[in-house]
């Protein structure tokens, strides 16, 4: 049964005055006046599993039926020819998660986390995709990684495999889209509190409120202050305030424009990393342990960065055929960081580390716009779903750092702290700026009742360029890239698809050693698979087969800002995601991938890449007592597995397998609702990622958090 035809959107664009014309025009279309005074309303219809069909919505449960990350259309996920997996606001809600990476952890393909605190490090089928994290559907902060509270979300959207036909410049290995909470015509409002074993707490809000009698004008407001501590010694808790405000105007059926803006500030703590040595290889001086701190006290290591956020998403129907839509985002960041990093230098002795001091100001400002028009017809026994688009976005970035000209040594097992903290002058200045304009166009072609094609292209138009140290570098490049997929429901509910697809990543910022700009990126996929969605939403999942090579790799070289070409990488893999709501109150979720990667031309020919465990897999299942005397109570728990990984780009180490073991337990009895999660409940010792044999992170140990909300 095909449900190529649903259409759920809700939100969109056009211009402001057209805007107002069209409210008043439908408006007065909408409605009626009978002879006898009464007034004749058009009928509406309520679908019971319509929160599971909008496409921007919270979900139901642990699925969701509908995505725009996958097409930019309101296409069901059974007939998109991709893997596509939604982590909902129920699952992020049971797990407690508290960052992008917890989230991302029941997210098949995806190695969530890397080798530094307070950034969304994110890896898919083996392959860097920081720089694609999207913020709905638009470019979120260009390449920083910025972490975000999942506090501001209703849903996280994992594309596997290149978006580039729709998006632009992307990873090989896929995209992340982040969806933001919107308004919803209800009055509400929501306060929790929370604190942790390890020193956090955290308050929350969440508010929403009609505006006009009509339910027409209705607006939210999310509101966070938090503290997080960590395990590491002589390191001050970080802390951050979030304000969100949007507001949503929905003049009528057709029509609907949404402002969202965000204001966050972030006080964190950039926690020096450990060596290889003495952690995951062997030191002849003993083991050091993971809260070993190797900066000075009076100069810990400090990020303070500050983000503005300011958009619109704006769409009109203009009737069963015709839509257009837009998407618009300006934002601002201002980041001052300083820190004690390592140069790659420990003395024969095995204990004596050479640090530097290195502090950084950090000013950029990113500008994104998306517009399409759809078309939905027929040529003779061919439905299509057209659309075609063009996007913009502009990323500058004023740079100033130190030089790297002050140093000293610390011995790693028997630290002596007191050195005077040496004044940083920022005498490195850096200036970088891209431009990059895309045409696209896709065409969704339902043939029967079963098969739909899916055909798209997009052209792009990128322009960087960068002044510093090194002297003046530009470059200017063209990319066209296809994608082809077919999908066939050959059974209500099951589908098999397979496609085909290319990415492109232009590398503003990223500068070689001899002061060049790096080339962009690119990446071609092959990749077949089966989906499943039920009609009644209780059962979904998807398996997937990929083979997909990437070139021009950029890769850091532990120095800011300067990043080393390693050539071609060739990533293949199996990945499966299920869930199953098998019973009222009782949701299960599951996630394996298995990835073979390797280099295969330029340095380290034959290398695993770093960071990129071969298995992985992840299991969470939940349950809510329904009836009877305990009523109101819910627990779960979950697991996640790793296999070793590389520390290196040279596989000069390994970093250790481990699991890690999640559990919770919450009661809610009317507007109060308790829950208490605890992470790492075995205290499993484990090293979350590395870049080199000077920067292994180690993960965090058993944390227990209490949380207390009241909804008004």
């Amino acid at each position: 049964m095909s449900r190529f035809g649903s259409r759920h959107g809700r939100h969109g664009f056009s211009i402001v005055a057209l805007l107002v014309a069209l409210a008043a025009g439908d408006g007065a279309a909408a409605q009626e006046a009978g002879s006898d005074g009464t007034i004749t309303l058009d009928t509406v219809t309520v679908e019971g599993q319509s929160q599971a069909a909008d496409p921007v919505g919270p979900g139901v449960g642990y699925g969701a039926d509908t995505s725009r990350a996958g097409t930019k259309t309101d296409t069901p996920i059974l007939e998109v020819p991709q893997s596509i997996q939604v982590l909902t606001r129920q699952l992020i809600e049971d797990t407690g998660a508290r960052s992008l990476t917890d989230i991302l952890r029941h997210a098949a393909g995806v190695m969530p986390g890397g080798y530094y605190n307070g950034w969304d490090y994110v890896r898919i089928r083996g392959f860097e995709a920081d720089t694609s994290v999207f913020l709905d559907g638009l470019v979120n902060d260009y390449y920083v990684g910025i972490a975000t509270d999942p506090l501001l979300l209703d849903r996280v959207e994992v594309v596997r495999g290149p978006a580039s036909t729709l998006y632009g410049a992307g990873s090989a290995g896929g995209m992340v889209n982040l969806v933001s909470k919107r308004p919803v015509p209800e009055n509400f409002a929501t306060v929790t509190t929370m604190a942790g074993t390890e020193g956090d707490y955290q308050a929350t809000l969440d508010a929403g409120l009609v505006l006009t009698p009509d339910e027409t004008l209705y607006g939210r407001l999310l509101i966070l202050l938090g503290s997080e501590d960590t395990f590491i010694e002589h390191v001050d808790p970080s802390k951050r305030i979030v304000v969100a405000p949007s507001l949503t105007w929905k003049p009528n059926a057709q029509t609907s424009l949404t402002l969202l803006a965000r204001y966050s500030e972030n006080w964190d703590r950039a926690a020096p990393t450990l060596p290889a040595r003495g952690t995951v290889l062997p030191n002849a001086n003993g083991k050091l342990p993971l809260d070993r701190f190797l900066g000075e006290p009076d100069y810990p290591g400090k990020l303070n960065l500050e983000s503005q956020r300011l958009g619109y998403e704006f769409r009109h129907e203009f009737d069963e055929t015709f839509a257009v839509r837009q998407n618009l985002r300006m934002s601002w960041f201002d980041s001052k960081w300083s820190n004690i990093i390592y140069p790659g230098f420990l003395a024969a002795d095995d204990r004596t580390l050479m640090r530097f001091y290195y502090s950084q100001r950090d000013k950029w400002t990113v500008f994104s716009i998306d517009t399409a028009a759809e078309a939905r017809f027929s040529t003779g026994s061919l439905q299509h779903f057209v659309a075609v688009g063009v996007d913009y976005s502009a990323y500058d970035d004023e740079n100033d750092a130190s030089d790297f000209s002050v140093f000293d040594f610390i011995d790693i097992f028997d630290p002596d702290y007191g050195q005077p903290s040496p004044a940083q002058p920022l005498t490195v200045h850096t200036q970088a700026d891209s431009r990059a304009l895309g045409f696209y166009v896709q065409d969704q072609v339902k043939i029967g009742s079963d098969v739909t094609v899916t055909l798209g292209g997009r052209f792009d138009r990128a322009k960087t360029s960068s002044d510093g140290p090194s002297g003046h570098a530009e470059s200017e490049d063209d990319k066209f890239s296809p994608k082809a997929g077919i999908t066939w429901e050959f059974q209500p509910g099951f589908a098999a698809y397979a496609t085909y697809s290319e990415s492109f990543r232009p590398q503003p910022g990223r500068s070689t050693a001899s002061g060049g700009n790096v080339e962009p990126e690119t990446g071609v996929n092959y990749e077949i698979g089966l989906k499943a969605d039920s009609e009644d939403g209780t059962l979904g999942g998807t398996l997937a087969l990929f083979d997909i090579t990437r070139q021009n790799v950029a890769s850091s070289t532990g120095f800011p800002n300067v990043y080393a070409v390693s050539g071609e990488q060739r990533s293949r893999g199996v990945e499966l995601d299920a869930r199953w709501s098998p019973a009222p109150g009782l949701d299960l979720t599951a996630a394996y991938t298995y990835t073979h990667i390797r280099v295969t031309e330029g340095d380290n020919d034959g290398a695993t890449p770093r960071n990129v465990p071969a298995h992985m897999y992840s299991a969470w299942a939940h349950y809510r007592l329904q009836d009877g005397p305990l009523e109101g109570f819910g627990f779960g728990a979950g697991v996640s597995h790793y296999t070793k990984q590389q520390g290196d780009d040279g596989n000069s180490f390994t970093l250790p397998a481990y699991t890690l073991v999640d559990a919770t337990l919450s009661y809610e009895q009317g507007p109060y609702r308790a829950q208490l999660n605890v992470s790492n409940l075995f205290d499993e010792e484990y090293y979350v990622g590395s870049y080199s044999d000077f920067y292994v992170l180690p993960g965090a140990p058993t944390e227990a958090r209490l949380t207390l909300g009241y909804t008004f």
